[in-house]
């Protein structure tokens, strides 16, 4: 998708089922209402995976300075395609508990909605993995 200048891509407050993949532009996040910083944006920048895996609301509002492209994914396609991929579901699942340690049971409750399959990974990253550490 391609955002104009002074779009609002995400709002402060609101609860999102997107995660974002930026291609290329410049955003401002704001802050209750208060531009605080300013950012050039390129293909390894992910917005929105802590709100759309945990159901928390957004922190920030993103508006657009230029023209901005990215890719989005809904929730509902992103879980499809990580629980048929379970080496990538365990990299995300690594990656968000290594940032968002307190998030842990509503995390791998999002991610992987069957419970047999919940403990399955917990136990491999259990074993496996230095988060539990």
């Amino acid at each position: 998708r391609t955002y104009t200048p002074n779009d609002i891509i995400i709002r402060e407050g609101e609860i999102s089922d997107k995660i974002f993949f930026f291609k290329q532009g410049v955003f401002t996040i704001i802050i209750d209402g208060t531009p605080v910083m300013t950012l050039p944006c390129n293909e390894n920048k992910v917005i929105g995976e802590f709100e759309m895996c945990t159901g928390a609301a957004n922190k920030i509002t993103l508006s657009t300075l230029t023209f901005l492209e990215c890719w989005i994914i809904k929730k509902d396609v992103f879980l499809k395609l990580i629980n048929k991929k379970k080496n990538l579901l365990i990299n995300i699942i690594t990656n968000l508990l290594t940032f968002f340690p307190d998030s842990h049971d509503k995390i791998l409750e999002t991610l992987i909605p069957d419970d047999g399959d919940r403990i399955l990974i917990q136990n491999y990253l259990e074993e496996n993995s230095n988060i539990y550490n």
